[in-house]
């Protein structure tokens, strides 16, 4: 009989993206996938190390799980992903848990199978301080085994890995390496077969999207790839792009969004900040202007276009003069989407270091006073759309406490990020785009009715 394995995936869209690859790895090597922890035989789970709290999240995962060696069938449990990267060697995280049997890098992700085997391609030696962790160089590609955990009807599709960029409170280079980025070829193959398997919206991910490309020096570029989507993919689907660095953002790469109805009106962009000293600080390679100038040419070029960013509040030397830059800007911007992070303090990376520390109640408190303004903004815009028709991709059809439980997102709702519009009516079909009319706004989801023709 197969083993059963049970994996957790912990953390982004990129990180499922490579749970995923495991899956498939480990299903093509014979393993019996369970959603039952207590009946695997071998679990995983993929580690999320962005942030120190995201890596006690990691770490009580693990120290759960590990009870399964004591009351359930499990004989391996294995951590892979970036805890495993942030904290290898010695007095590293291995020494600290010795109830985990192995960690993998984010490197050797596609090598579960053998290296969850108790015999293969590894053998019976022990890895030296139970680690597999190697220089992080990967990419997969469309041929690389992948069994998908997201709903039949929507992907993700990671274009890259790695980042370039020495942004001063970000880790992801230490962990994931420097920028890899697939060929035009592969992300095109990866998307048709997702097309013939029924995927109708792919959302695009990278650490850094706008620079796809620039690391192959063959002329590979972003705009390449949007205008090769639009012509090798049907219409009648929907493409995001996530995680456009706000740095080289071209005319080019506008008109692009712009002239194709493959793409949703939506852009991810993490600004982070609007004041130039802090932006100087955190090493983002651009100023507030150039972000105004960024907004300006979406909106003039695609109307109704949405836009999506995370900002950074209470960043070290912050002063109350850059914090009300910023909270200005979000009131005029009048962004679709923000999300607001506390400044946290991470080891490794320079803005740990940094004087004029802002006191953590300070950075909490100027969070939430931007998402409180931001939820203002959220629900004047989305009064704005009572009583319009516009189409919905149906993500769940059901009852509960007999009452019709119907939701589903616009082209303005990247999944598990944001809003969901509830609906009412007959012959919705889950993973197929329906005309619904609004008829009530909350400050982030919507409720409406199918229009029936």
């Amino acid at each position: 009989m197969p083993k059963k394995v049970f994996l957790q995936s912990l953390g982004c869209p990129k990180n499922l993206v490579d749970s995923e690859i495991m899956l498939g790895s480990l299903v093509q090597k014979g393993y019996e996938l369970t959603q039952d922890e207590s009946q695997a035989e071998l679990i995983v789970v993929n580690t999320c190390g962005f942030l120190q709290a995201s890596s006690q999240e990691s770490v009580d995962t693990l120290l759960r799980l590990a009870e399964q060696k004591k009351t359930g069938n499990c004989k391996k449990l294995i951590a892979t992903g970036c805890l495993s990267e942030r904290y290898q060697g010695a007095g590293g995280i291995s020494q600290e848990l010795p109830e985990v049997d192995l960690f993998v890098g984010t490197n050797d992700y596609a090598k579960i199978a053998d290296l969850a085997a108790p015999v293969g391609a590894y053998g019976n030696t022990p890895l030296p301080n139970r680690e597999y962790i190697h220089p992080p160089l990967y990419i997969h590609n469309e041929n690389t085994p992948r069994l998908r955990a997201t709903p039949k009807h929507w992907a993700y599709v990671k274009i890259s890995e790695g980042c370039n960029h020495t942004c001063t409170f970000c880790i992801i280079p230490q962990l994931r390496g420097k920028q890899r980025s697939r060929s035009i070829e592969s992300i095109i193959a990866e998307m048709q077969n997702l097309h013939a398997e029924g995927v109708r919206e792919f959302n695009l991910i990278a650490q850094d999207s706008t620079d796809y490309g620039g690391d192959l020096h063959n002329g590979t570029t972003i705009e390449k790839l949007l205008a090769a989507i639009s012509e090798k993919l049907p219409s009648g689907i929907w493409c995001r792009l996530m995680y456009a660095y706000p740095l080289r953002f071209s005319d080019e790469l506008v008109d692009r969004l712009a002239d194709s109805d493959h793409f949703a009106r939506y852009l991810d962009i993490p600004f982070q900040h609007i004041s130039d000293s802090v932006l100087k600080s955190m090493r983002r390679g651009s100023n507030g202007n150039y972000i105004r100038d960024i907004i300006t040419r979406l909106h003039k070029k695609i109307p109704g276009m949405g836009i999506r960013t995370t900002l950074i509040a209470g960043y070290p030397g912050e002063t109350e003069d850059d914090f009300q830059k910023l909270y200005d800007f979000v009131g005029e911007a009048t962004l679709t989407r923000v999300g607001v992070f506390a400044f946290s303090n991470e080891p490794g990376t320079p803005a740990n270091d940094l004087p004029d520390q802002v006191p953590t109640e300070v950075r909490q408190a100027r969070r939430d006073r931007i998402m409180e303004l931001q939820q203002g903004i959220s629900l004047k815009r989305n009064l704005s759309l009572v009583g319009k028709t516009i189409p919905v991709l149906v993500e769940q059809v059901g009852v509960q406490n007999f009452e019709p439980l119907h939701w589903g997102r616009s082209e303005w709702d990247a999944p598990e990020i944001d809003g969901k519009i509830h609906i009412k009516g007959p012959n919705l079909t889950i993973g197929q785009f329906h005309p619904i009319k609004i008829t009530k706004a909350l400050p982030y989801d919507l409720e409406g009715a199918l229009q029936l023709r």
